[in-house]
């Protein structure tokens, strides 16, 4: 690929991100208890850059990961207060292929879908390791 950062806008813009959200909750926990508490997943967007580089250039006040829905259901409830745990459709192909931290180009794209100012913030860390 010779321009990896204009493949990544791309997916980031054609990204169906709302479509593959599967589970919301509001948890009552700070984001590394929520992190430490959940079952075996692929983290994206804020803690897999975390993860992966060592670093977050932001704070940040919610989880996205893809992972079994129905093991997640069993350690967190329902509620509707502001959402923090967000679970996206499962991919068994992106667990094999990268185990706990999504790829890249899938933390890219989903960074690049949400709404919160610190998404920038690990946009623009993002893009200066590409």
């Amino acid at each position: 690929m010779i321009n990896k950062k204009k493949f990544y806008i791309y997916w980031g813009t054609v990204r169906r991100f709302e479509e593959d959200i599967v589970f919301s909750t509001f948890v009552d926990e700070d984001i590394e208890k929520i992190e430490s508490s959940l079952p075996p997943v692929t983290y994206t967007a804020y803690t897999a850059y975390k993860l992966k580089f060592n670093e977050k250039p932001a704070d940040y006040s919610e989880v996205y990961v893809y992972g079994n829905v129905h093991e997640i259901k069993k350690r967190f409830k329902k509620r509707k207060r502001p959402l923090n745990l967000i679970v996206l459709k499962d991919d068994k192909a992106i667990k094999q292929l990268c185990g706990e931290i999504a790829p890249t180009g899938l933390i890219f794209a989903d960074l690049w879908n949400l709404p919160h100012w610190y998404a920038i913030e690990f946009l623009r860390a993002l893009e200066a390791r590409i």
